[in-house]
C-alpha cells in the first residue's frame, strides 16, 4: 500500500460504520460504493475539524 491506493474492506466485524465512536478521536471512516469499475463517495472521512465543529464554548 503506497499513499493514495485504495483499500476495500467488504466487512470488518464490530469494527465498521455502525459501530464506529468518536470517543478516542478517531474519525469514522468514509463509505464508497463501487460498481463497473467506478467508485462514488457516500460519506465523506470524518476529519478533526468535524470534532472541534461539535465543541460546545469555542
Amino acid at each position: 500500500m503506497r499513499a493514495g491506493d485504495v483499500l476495500a474492506v467488504p466487512t470488518a466485524g464490530a469494527y465498521q460504520l455502525s459501530m464506529a465512536s468518536g470517543y478516542n478521536l478517531v474519525g469514522r471512516p468514509a463509505v464508497a460504493a463501487v460498481r463497473d469499475g467506478r467508485a462514488r463517495l457516500l460519506i465523506r472521512r470524518e476529519t478533526v475539524e468535524d470534532f472541534k465543529a461539535r465543541e460546545v464554548g469555542r
